[in-house]
């Protein structure tokens, strides 16, 4: 074993960029500090400042020398040359001759010093020939960022809809240094980004006015709330018809469930689930609320616009249905409008005293009478 000169104080091994694995164990070694190493198979120079590949003897006196520091360019080339330098975590991989590993991971080796240089040149040839592009300021972003966040699509968020860097977003936010702007390329990408009910997170809050109503139209055609929320993963849906606010999650949920089930009515495959789609669609009548056709999709979400008055159901009239004088009027040719004025009640709950009454056919008569009379 050799033993190292005294006075000389190991230095710890480098691990620094392109050192991705040791060196392996061979019996034909020299020990320093806790490394074993070939010297053969490696061909460097041993040193307590670290490990300096290529170097030669006639470099063995700056062993003794001073490391240098962090904020100081780092003359150790990467081991082994071409490979690339490992982000935090060990699993991605930074390659080399880019202008992101010499910015954002300090990366000074030869190529990516060159790639910086290069991007230099560029930017000064530009700015000779006016063609440099003119920042945006960091305030418009700012102020639209600023924005976002009410609406529920934070600064995270933003960053990954828009397809930016985190820290270019959080330097826009937070600059660390006085900053001109920021390229049109970035502005362009973050002032597209609008918090559509797409973009927001799942926990984000928007108006509820949207979901109380497709809500409201699939219990008019029968669909329970229990079965909503079995088909959704949801739970707890009653409280979304009595709230302001509703997660962007159970909103998305509910208009895509919505969206394939609105023109049609759910199927009872026994008593019992017939009878849960009549007390839904008793709730629903009593509630007066309005069937899917009422709504606008344009216009569902929007809760300062109001129910249409043209589709809202007219009162419940307390007036009897006498199913024989109906049956007497229809026979004598009356239309569906002669019939709500002289019978005081509108044409849903004739249909549904004829239906109860076993007289359904007089439905489609009546219904045929108007063409009769025109």
């Amino acid at each position: 074993m050799t033993h190292m000169p005294r006075g000389c104080v190991p230095a710890p091994i480098y691990t620094g960029p392109g050192r991705t694995r040791l060196a392996p164990r061979v019996e034909d070694s020299t020990r320093v500090g806790t490394r074993v190493l070939d010297l053969s198979s490696v061909g460097v120079e041993l040193s307590c400042a670290g490990l300096v590949p290529g170097n030669t003897a006639s470099s063995a006196p700056r062993m003794f020398g001073p490391r240098p520091g962090p904020s100081q360019p780092s003359d150790l080339e990467h081991l082994p040359s071409g490979v690339s330098t490992r982000l935090e975590g060990g699993t991605e991989m930074a390659p080399h001759g880019v202008l992101d590993t010499y910015v954002n991971h300090r990366c000074r080796c030869l190529p990516c010093r060159a790639a910086s240089a290069e991007y230099g040149r560029s930017r000064a040839r530009l700015r000779a020939y006016g063609r440099l592009e003119q920042l945006v300021p960091v305030e418009t972003l700012a102020t639209h960022l600023g924005w976002l966040s009410t609406q529920g699509v934070g600064w995270e968020r933003a960053a990954a809809l828009a397809g930016v860097g985190r820290t270019t977003i959080e330097q826009i936010l937070y600059p660390s240094t006085p900053r001109r702007g920021t390229t049109p390329r970035v502005a362009a990408a973050v002032l597209a980004v609008l918090p559509t009910l797409d973009d927001l997170a799942d926990a984000a809050l928007t108006p509820a006015a949207g979901t109380q109503r497709r809500l409201q139209a699939l219990m008019v055609l029968g669909w329970s709330l229990t079965h909503i929320q079995r088909a959704c993963t949801l739970s707890a849906l009653g409280r979304v018809l009595t709230r302001d606010l509703v997660t962007a999650r159970v909103a998305r949920s509910v208009r895509d469930f919505y969206d394939a089930h609105w023109t049609q009515a759910p199927a009872a495959a026994g008593p019992r689930e017939q009878s849960a789609i009549d007390r839904t669609r008793a709730r629903a009548e009593r509630a007066n609320w309005l069937p899917p056709l009422a709504w606008d999709d344009d216009t569902i979400d929007d809760p300062d616009l109001p129910a249409p008055a043209a589709a809202r159901r007219p009162a419940r009239s307390l007036q009897r249905i006498y199913v024989d004088d109906v049956g007497e009027l229809a026979t004598q040719g009356a239309t569906w409008a002669e019939l709500e004025h002289r019978v005081g009640a509108c044409r849903n709950s004739i249909e549904v005293a004829l239906t109860r009454a076993g007289r359904a056919e007089l439905i489609g008569r009546i219904t045929s009478n108007r063409w009769v009379a025109a």
